[in-house]
């Protein structure tokens, strides 16, 4: 953010069960004058709302961790058969430039 800046954000509270919920938002600063902020947000659901956003399970997480572990299998499997991407990665292999089976360093 820019000096003397400001900006928004939004907090959303979606319960799954009546009850009383809190939550510590932290923001950090790297302003030499202002620490960072930090303050508790809490909120009471009475009759929490038809089709709330689930909460993940473990089974979810695990799936998505799979999922992104494969890509990544994937991605090694062709960088080591030397088959180029199609796209540069900024600040790492520049796939257009080539010195015999060697990638330059960009």
């Amino acid at each position: 953010m820019a000096a003397a800046g400001s900006t928004t954000f939004e907090i959303r509270y979606l319960p799954t069960s009546p009850g009383a919920d809190a939550c510590t938002v932290n923001v950090n600063s790297d302003d030499a004058d202002e620490g960072p902020y930090e303050f508790t947000v809490q909120g009471a659901a009475t009759n929490p709302a038809s089709g709330a956003a689930a909460i993940p399970t473990l089974s979810s997480w695990s799936l998505g961790w799979l999922s992104c572990m494969l890509s990544l299998a994937f991605y090694l499997g062709q960088r080591r058969r030397r088959q180029p991407l199609g796209f540069p990665l900024p600040g790492r292999v520049d796939s257009t430039r080539r010195v015999g089976d060697r990638h330059r360093v960009a």
